[in-house]
């Protein structure tokens, strides 16, 4: 218990940080007249974009899960909303597995684990999406009038870094993907222990990803997920239109995947890593001023997270989601299931 508190009061501590650095050096009172370009209906519209993201998200897990048995849309969503809330307030994206577990009291007959690997699934579809559409924006986006505030050799550079992060990262798959063919035969993994642990939980995992991995199951995955990434793309683009006009709906795209990079950073509610990313985004790429991605990044924030975060208190505190202690004993305890999953 010390060490999460510990862990927790770092993070926090780092979005403190983080969100000083996003605020430094802004003149406030240009930020006032920049705010009063949004209204009520734009904060409504903002809302319903951020709700109709979550909606989304709920399908696309739906679709995913149907290899494992039916789960409805409307669980997924509110799992997935469960999920955020819990990320809103606690560090290390831990609102990943609390949703796996409070969709497995849903559905005692899908596996704990089968669940948690299709949360390791999504988000590996997720990071090679997002950056093969950075890729392909930095290609084809100044050809269009896009990234007017980005000189060619910034731009060349990004995207020789992003072609390197692409290989890693179909290397790595590459690797994991053996381990799901080859786990399931028993071999003597050598190296130390930490090494160990770590090839036989991802062995672990790819047992349960298996499952998933039917061609036709898994290729359409990756479509809704390609469609889910440019529809949030416009719905970023519709939150930060009373500030950045300039930018174009697939300007969103890009910025929602910087965004989305952004978040990785393990601070509650994804606070200074949102922030960052909608700050760079606008200043580097588009010539927005700081006074107006500032508030841009605000208001998105404000958009993007509100709705689950009112959505998730009632059924939060209704089933004892804060009861962290149980999670974890509840993972612990099903944890056993991960070593006699079978093909």
């Amino acid at each position: 218990m010390r060490f999460q508190r510990w862990r927790f009061w770092l993070s926090l501590s780092l979005a403190g940080l983080l969100l000083v650095g996003f605020l430094w050096g802004v003149d406030w009172t240009k930020v006032r007249g920049v705010f009063e370009r949004a209204t009520w209906a734009s904060l409504l519209l903002g809302w319903l974009a951020g709700l109709v993201i979550y909606i989304l998200r709920g399908w696309r897990w739906a679709w995913l899960l149907r290899a494992l048995g039916r789960v409805t849309v409307w669980d997924a969503f509110w799992g997935n909303i469960i999920g955020f809330g819990v990320n809103t307030v606690l560090p290390g994206r831990l609102g990943e597995i609390v949703r796996a577990v409070w969709l497995h009291r849903r559905y005692p007959h899908i596996r704990l684990p089968h669940l948690l690997s299709s949360v390791a699934l999504e988000r590996t579809v997720d990071l090679g999406v997002l950056i093969g559409l950075l890729i392909f924006f930095l290609g084809w986006g100044p050809a269009s009038g896009h990234f007017v505030a980005l000189d060619t050799t910034a731009r060349r550079a990004i995207f020789h870094v992003l072609q390197g992060a692409l290989f890693v990262f179909g290397a790595v798959l590459l690797g994991v993907i053996g381990l799901i063919v080859f786990g399931h035969r028993d071999r003597q993994i050598g190296g130390p222990r930490w090494i160990r642990r770590g090839v036989e939980f991802v062995i672990q995992l790819g047992r349960g990803i298996r499952r998933m991995l039917d061609l036709a199951h898994i290729v359409g995955y990756i479509g809704i997920s390609v469609l889910f990434w440019i529809l949030s793309g416009i719905a970023t683009w519709v939150m930060i239109r009373p500030f950045a006009p300039s930018v174009s709906p697939l300007g969103g795209v890009w910025l929602v995947a910087l965004i989305m990079l952004g978040a990785a950073i393990p601070t509650p509610g994804a606070i200074g890593g949102f922030h960052w990313a909608v700050r760079i985004g606008l200043t580097w790429f588009y010539a927005v001023s700081l006074e107006a991605a500032v508030s841009a990044g605000v208001w998105a924030h404000l958009c993007a997270l509100s709705p689950a975060v009112l959505l998730a208190i009632v059924p939060m505190i209704r089933e004892d989601i804060w009861n962290w202690s149980e999670i974890t004993s509840s993972v612990a305890v099903k944890s056993h299931e991960m070593s006699s999953l079978s093909e």
